[in-house]
This record gives structure tokens, sequence and C-alpha cells, in this order.
């Protein structure tokens, strides 16, 4: 077959002949501390309903507040439990997806007890086609809620400043525990709630990123805007909610899908 002539679209199955895959949702709240993450309760929820929106089996970590080794003991649990329900049966599903909600850096997630997840080599690659063949040409859907430093956009004119606390999900200043990173993943999309380098912002509802998520999808995901579009939605929905603010949050996303994506709801 030619390249004029591959497949440019994801094979995603109608609701009525099943769930198109799975979906792990991890939060950590900070409940016992002071960098406890307000209104990330909502945010489970919420996105939870995204998810199941999209056809998803939806899976709950065991911890409402796990520490970093619990956060990678789910992501192996689920990772296994993709390799015994699919193995041999691939065509059973037709992606997954994983959201990460917590504190961060660039290319960190803590756990409560601030120990570093490491986003690469803990998260991502778990998911390769390496380490979970069934994967092999699905696609994965990483959304990342989390700081990615401690930057803040003031506009042209403004200049970095430091803030932390309530408003953001950026932890005091860790030691550098960042392990080498390595290549990107195939089928993959990462959406993260700020740029690198950048903190992530939240009200007392929750993030701000979450919710732009949860009102673009649930209206705007259908089989005529593939995830590129709705993204590009994500962030315009996103930069309404600061346009009077004095500082600019700005979510991001990063693709190595080969085709197009389209998703096939559930009814409402």
């Amino acid at each position: 077959m030619s390249d004029d002539e591959e497949e440019t679209t994801y094979q995603i199955r109608d609701p009525a002949r099943g769930s198109a895959g799975k979906a792990l949702i991890i939060n950590v709240l900070n409940k016992s501390s002071s960098l406890f993450r307000v209104g990330s309760s909502n945010d489970v929820m919420k996105i939870k309903e995204v998810l199941e929106h999209l056809n998803l089996k939806v899976v709950l970590a065991q911890s409402e507040d796990p520490t970093a080794q619990e956060i990678k003991d789910e992501i192996k649990k689920f990772r296994e439990s993709l390799k015994t329900e699919f193995e041999g049966r691939e065509g059973d599903f037709d992606m997954v997806a994983i959201c990460l909600m917590g504190h961060g850096e660039e290319g960190i997630i803590y756990g409560q007890d601030l120990r570093n997840v490491d986003l690469r080599g803990d998260v991502f690659d778990a998911f390769s086609n390496k380490n979970c063949p069934v994967l092999s040409g699905k696609p994965r859907l990483f959304f990342i809620q989390a700081c990615r430093g401690d930057k803040e956009d003031e506009g042209i004119d403004g200049s970095s400043t430091i803030k932390r606390g309530r408003g953001t999900d950026h932890p005091p200043n860790q030691p550098n525990q960042r392990q080498k990173r390595k290549a990107a993943l195939d089928d993959t999309v990462r959406a993260y709630s700020c740029l690198e380098n950048y903190v992530a912002f939240r009200s007392q509802k929750g993030a701000h990123f979450i919710d732009s998520i949860h009102q673009v999808f649930l209206k705007h995901a259908t089989e005529e805007e593939n995830i590129d579009k709705l993204l590009k939605r994500v962030k315009r929905k996103l930069d309404k909610k600061f346009v009077d603010k004095d500082v600019f949050p700005t979510c991001e996303y990063r693709s190595s899908l080969s085709k197009d994506l389209y998703f096939k709801p559930k009814s409402t």
C-alpha cells in the first residue's frame, strides 16, 4: 500500500460496539499540608466525566493522595491490566488515556511525600511500544495538570515572578532528581496545563486547564473535530479566562500521532 493509500484516521469504535478503551486518573490532593491543592477533587470529577464521555472505562487511583511510589505502582498496575486484558485481543480496544494531577516541575510530578515521579521514565515510557506492545499503533493520551517551573507570564512588558501556594501547582524548591530523558513515543498526545518552566493556575473550584478541557470536550468532541482542533479550542478557552488578569497562563500539547484522531462519544 502506498503512502497515499494508507489509513489517515485512527479507527475508534462506535459506543454501540462497546468501550473504546481504558483511562487512568491519578490526583494528588496534598490534603495534609500547606500545599493542599484546593478544588482538585472537582478536577477528578470533571476529567472523569470527559473520559467517560469519550467512551473509555475509567480507573481511579486507589489513593486520593498517593506518594510518588504509589503513583508509580498505579501506573504499573494499569499497564499490566492492559496486557492481561488485551494481549492477543488487540482488536478489542482502540486507545488509552492517562491523567496525572499534582504539584510539579518540568518533567516531574510530585507525590504527596514530595518525592518525584519522572514523567518520561516512569509514565510515558511505561506505555511505549516496547514496554506495552498491546498499544502498538494505538493512540495514547496524556493529560498533565501540574506546574512545569516557577515562572509566570505577565505579558510582553511584564517580568517573571514567583508565587506559590493554593493558586498554583508548584511546590517549594526541591532537589533536582530528574533522570535522563529518552526519545519521544509514537502515537501519543501529551497535553500540559502550562508551558515549559511556567506555573499552572487553579481557583477555589479547581484547575482552569481541566475546566477548559471539560467544557470543550463535552461540547465539541465529535466525529467532526479531531483532537488537534479540540486542544486548540481548550487553549482559546483558557486564554479567555485570563483576558482581564495580570498573568497569561498558556497550555500546550505535543503530538506524535501519525493519523487524525476523532472521537465517537457516548450519547448525552
